[in-house]
């Protein structure tokens, strides 16, 4: 039995019986502006939260609903330079910080988000301690603005995107702090007439009617 189907039949199992619940597949997306100096940078998880230094959730995030649980199977963490404040849709996600984005000491600031770790608590409780985000740093031949490139290369569905085992959930009815803790404070501004933003994109079973059952 494959990995993806064993998570499916193990969830199945855990919520079997219970009214209302459907089990899918299905993503979050959570974004994060980067504002001044910084020593961590947190993450806002359902969708009546707000991110630090925002004021309204991003168009394209994908925030988890309070009545609903989530399986968070592999994780993704990318970043992103906009012209517009909050306005993620039209720009890529980068997996490496590629100097024609993120010039001078821009861009030493930003390469402390792969040399961090990312810590989870839900209500409290430690359930993710210290995972490095060095895992998801993916740095390909083509680059943009090097030999004409026009954009970053990308293999496949699941470029800078890695597995999680065990499996952990967010949950609809909880507190879930998510944080990438960096190794020093940093200035990771961008320049003038532009915006810097952690992404990270989880992938997994999302549970819906889940979060009342324990």
């Amino acid at each position: 039995m494959d990995r993806s189907r064993a998570i499916f039949e193990g969830s199945l199992a855990r919520y079997a019986g219970k009214p209302g619940v459907v089990i899918s597949q299905g993503f979050l997306r959570l974004e994060s502006a980067i504002l001044g100096v910084q020593n961590s940078i947190g993450f806002a998880v359902l969708k009546n939260e707000m991110a630090p230094n925002a004021t309204q959730v991003n168009d394209t995030e994908l925030r988890l609903d309070l009545t609903d649980n989530f399986i968070v199977t592999e994780m993704g963490l990318f970043i992103v330079k906009t012209a517009i404040s909050g306005k993620l849709g039209g720009v890529e996600l980068n997996t490496f910080v590629n100097s024609v984005l993120f010039p001078g000491a821009e861009a030493t600031g930003m390469e402390q988000i792969y040399n961090a770790n990312v810590n989870l608590q839900v209500n409290g409780e430690t359930i993710i301690d210290k995972w490095d985000t060095f895992r998801h740093k993916r740095v390909g031949q083509a680059q943009k603005g090097v030999a004409g490139a026009v954009s970053n290369q990308w293999d496949n569905a699941s470029y800078g995107f890695y597995p999680v085992t065990p499996q952990f959930s967010l949950n609809g009815n909880a507190k879930n702090q998510l944080v990438i803790n960096l190794p020093e404070s940093a200035v990771m501004t961008g320049a003038p007439g532009t915006f810097n933003y952690a992404v990270l994109v989880v992938r997994g079973l999302k549970i819906q009617n889940g979060s009342n059952i324990a």
